[in-house]
């Protein structure tokens, strides 16, 4: 994350904590499951990024 923010490229800092969540859920589960898990917390980080930009440009 600190890498995204020293080159000013926020996208390469989700990308990367959504790969550490990747790396740290794959258990040894189906293969559904873990796509499951990692589109759910995709979802949910592009849910905080809304509702972040929603409160901070909201008069």
């Amino acid at each position: 994350m600190m890498i995204a923010v020293l080159i000013h490229n926020l996208t390469l800092g989700t990308l990367g904590v959504l790969g550490a969540f990747a790396f740290l859920a794959f258990q040894d589960r189906s293969v559904y499951y873990n796509v499951k898990a990692i589109s759910l917390h995709g979802l949910a980080l592009l849910v905080a990024f809304l509702l972040g930009a929603s409160t901070a440009y909201s008069p």
